[in-house]
């Protein structure tokens, strides 16, 4: 093999290799997260992070019944004969909801209980359902589905005070480049709760940000973040072009370096 097929074939690869590189960073799916192998709504019981509360959430009676004999049965099943409704609960007393909440469910990976347990942040839908099955880009809801699901809470704040929500279309930007599974859009790219701050960051599969005050649900600041916003997709434009620049220099150095043939 000569210098210069060589340097074409590095070059190439290099350049394919980042141009895929931005391709999934941009239409990765939905974030992975620690799914119960049981994707039905199952009752729980979520202990804050300092251990001194504890959130209580009711799910299906019927799914619970139908699921197999075992430890995962025996847990959900006792969630409800110990504790009397949902709600947030001290751990040393069961038997009264120190607030309770509203009917909505959301797993465990999707609320934030506080070590305080003045609030409790839940990240609303049924998204969790079909997460893992994202559709091709064209594949999309119906318009009418879609718009239901955009209408509908995408994160609550709940607290002794009641709750507070917001539709998903008041959280994403750019509804178009949300992924869509069979039946839900996908659309959370993250959430991180800072207790110290009391704020709670939301991220989403359109490159958007939302900080919130998760004591009072107001919002702070709201942006675009990785290949979503204008600095790093003008970064990547520039690093791709660098490297097309360097194979194409490299390959036209080798070809002038190459060694002529032998003589006959």
């Amino acid at each position: 093999m000569t210098r210069t097929t060589l340097a074409l074939i590095v070059g190439t690869a290099v350049v394919i290799v980042s141009a895929l590189s931005v391709a999934i960073v941009r239409n990765r799916p939905a974030g992975e997260s620690d799914t119960s192998a049981f994707p039905e709504p199952l009752s729980y019981a979520k202990p804050s992070t300092c251990g001194r509360f504890v959130l209580v959430v009711f799910g299906s009676p019927a799914d619970e019944q139908r699921l197999p004999d075992g430890e995962m049965k025996r847990k959900v099943l006792a969630t409800r004969q110990t504790y009397p409704a949902p709600g947030l609960y001290a751990v040393d007393d069961p038997t009264k909801p120190l607030w309770g909440i509203d009917g909505r469910y959301a797993p465990d990976e999707n609320v934030y209980v506080p070590a305080g347990g003045e609030f409790v942040v839940r990240i609303d839908g049924e998204w969790w359902k079909t997460k893992n099955y994202v559709a091709g880009q064209r594949e999309r809801l119906p318009p009418a589905k879609e718009q239901a699901q955009l209408d509908a809470p995408a994160v609550s704040f709940l607290s002794k005070a009641g709750v507070r929500s917001y539709p998903l279309k008041d959280v994403v930007r750019d509804k178009d480049r949300l992924p869509h599974s069979p039946d839900h859009i996908i659309w959370p790219g993250g959430a991180a709760l800072n207790e110290k701050t009391g704020q709670f960051l939301l991220y989403t599969q359109d490159a958007h940000r939302v900080v919130f005050d998760a004591r009072t649900g107001d919002v702070i600041s709201r942006g675009e973040v990785g290949f979503g916003s204008r600095f790093a997709q003008n970064v990547v434009t520039v690093t791709i072009a660098l490297t097309v620049v360097l194979a194409v220099g490299w390959a036209a150095y080798a070809w002038k370096r190459r060694k002529p043939p032998p003589a006959e």
